[in-house]
C-alpha cells in the first residue's frame, strides 16, 4: 500500500542522510550543518502523512479540545492523567494554525536538537575527526527514529531529553540536580522515561556505593531520586501499572509485537556490547577511562544494553522503546571508544567497520521492513 509514495519519501530520506554525512567531512561549519539537518527533519515531520494506526492520527483530532482547556481543567487532569506534560504540550501546539502539521514538526525539531547536541558535544569533547563524526551521524540516523519521533510523539521527545541529561551528568560531570527539571519533564511525557530513569538511578547509586564515591555525591543522587519519587509517586505507580499491563498482554499473546523491529533493536544492542567488549579487553584503556570518568559510563552502557536485551525477551514494547535510548547514548559511547588513543589499530578498524556494516544493514531493514518504511509525504500522485 502506498508503495510509490513511500519509495519517494525513503529516497528523499536516504539522499539527504548521505548528503549530510558527506558534507560534514568536507565543510567546516559542523554546528550549522547539524542545525540545518534538524530543520529539514522538522520539515519532513510537517509534511508527514500518518498511518491510521499511529499515535499522531489519534492525537490530531484531539488537539482542538486540548487547546480549549483551561488551566483549572489541566490541574484536574494532572491528578488522573499519567503523562500530564503531554497534555500541556498539545495545549500550546493546538493553538497554532495547522497544528496537525506543526505537532510532528516541533517534535522532530526538539528531539533531534537534543540528540544532535549530544553528537556535537561528544565530537568536541573527544576531538573526533570529520570522518568519525560523519560515521556517528550515519549510525544514529540509520536506525530510522524519525518516524517514531513524528508518529509516536511522546516517547522519543522524553528519551531525547533523558539521553541528553545522562550524557551531561555521566561524561561532562554536570550535577544531576541541575537537570532535575528536564528529568521531571521527560518522566511526565512518557512512562518509558520513568523506566529509563529507574535503571539509571539504580546503577548510579550502587556504583557510587561500591566505588567509594564521596558522601556528598551519593547524597546528591539519592536526593534527586527522592525528589523525583516524592513529587511523582502517583506517576511512578501509573508507570508500573502500565508496564504490568504490557507484560500481561504479552503473556496472553495480545500485546504489540513486530519481528523486524525486534531484529533491529537486537542488532543495535549486540553492536553496543561488542564495541564495549573489544574496548574493555584491552588493558591500557583502564587508567585513562578511570581518570576521565568514562569507566562508569562504559559499565552503565554494558549493564543498560544487557538489561534492555533481557527486557526485549520478556516484554517487547518496553525493551523496544528503551533500545531507542541505547541508540542515543551509543553516540557518546562510540565517540569515546573510537577516539581513545590506547585502542589498537586493529581493534579500531574492527569497531569502526562493524559500526559501518551494522548501520548499513539496519538502514536497509528499517527502510524495507522497519517503521521507517511507513514514511510518506503524500498519499496520491
Amino acid at each position: 500500500m502506498y508503495l510509490t509514495e513511500r519509495l519517494i519519501a525513503l529516497s528523499i530520506y536516504c539522499i539527504i542522510l548521505f548528503g549530510f554525512c558527506l558534507s560534514i567531512t568536507k565543510i567546516k561549519y559542523t554546528r550549522t550543518q547539524l542545525f540545518l539537518y534538524v530543520v529539514i527533519l522538522a520539515t519532513m515531520g510537517y509534511l508527514y502523512v500518518p498511518d491510521s494506526g499511529s499515535d499522531l492520527s489519534r492525537i490530531v483530532p484531539l488537539l482542538p479540545s486540548y487547546a480549549r482547556m483551561s488551566w483549572q481543567e489541566f490541574l484536574l487532569n494532572i491528578q488522573h492523567y499519567s503523562t500530564p506534560m503531554a497534555g500541556v504540550y498539545y495545549h500550546f501546539i493546538g493553538k497554532l494554525n495547522n497544528g496537525a502539521h506543526w505537532l510532528p514538526a516541533i517534535n522532530a525539531f526538539i528531539t533531534f536538537s537534543m540528540c544532535f547536541t549530544v553528537l556535537y558535544k561528544s565530537s568536541k569533547k573527544y576531538l573526533l575527526s570529520k570522518g568519525l563524526l560523519s560515521l556517528l551521524l550515519f549510525f544514529f540516523m540509520s536506525r530510522g527514529l524519525l518516524v517514531v519521533t513524528i508518529a509516536n510523539i511522546r516517547t522519543m521527545i522524553a528519551l531525547g531529553i533523558l539521553g541528553y541529561c545522562i550524557y551531561k551528568e555521566m561524561l561532562e560531570g554536570t550535577s544531576i540536580l541541575k537537570h532535575l527539571p528536564l528529568l521531571i519533564i521527560a518522566a511526565l511525557f512518557h512512562a518509558t522515561a520513568i523506566a529509563g530513569l529507574l535503571i539509571y538511578f539504580t546503577f548510579v547509586i550502587f556504583y557510587n556505593l561500591k566505588s567509594g564515591k564521596t558522601f556528598i555525591t551519593w547524597i546528591q543522587n539519592c536526593l534527586a531520586l527522592l525528589l523525583l519519587g516524592g513529587a511523582g509517586g502517583f506517576y511512578l505507580q501509573r508507570a508500573i501499572i502500565k508496564g504490568s499491563n504490557y507484560m500481561a498482554r504479552s503473556q496472553m499473546g495480545t500485546g504489540y509485537f513486530y519481528i523486524w523491529e525486534l531484529i533491529l533493536s537486537i542488532l543495535i544492542l549486540l553492536l553496543t556490547l561488542y564495541a564495549i567488549m573489544l574496548f574493555c579487553t584491552q588493558k591500557p584503556w583502564f587508567q585513562r577511562a578511570l581518570a576521565l570518568g568514562e569507566k562508569r559510563f562504559l559499565l552503565f552502557m554494558s549493564c543498560f544494553a544487557g538489561v534492555d536485551l533481557l527486557a526485549l525477551m520478556i516484554e517487547f514494547n518496553i525493551g523496544w522503546r528503551l533500545s531507542w535510548l541505547v541508540t542515543i547514548l551509543d553516540i557518546p559511547l562510540f565517540a569515546m571508544i573510537l577516539a581513545n588513543k590506547t585502542l589498537s589499530r586493529k581493534r579500531f578498524i574492527k569497531i569502526k567497520y562493524t559500526i559501518v556494516l551494522v548501520s548499513l544493514i539496519v538502514l536497509i531493514l528499517a527502510c524495507a521492513r522497519g517503521h521507517l518504511c511507513s514514511l510518506k509525504f503524500f498519499e496520491y500522485l
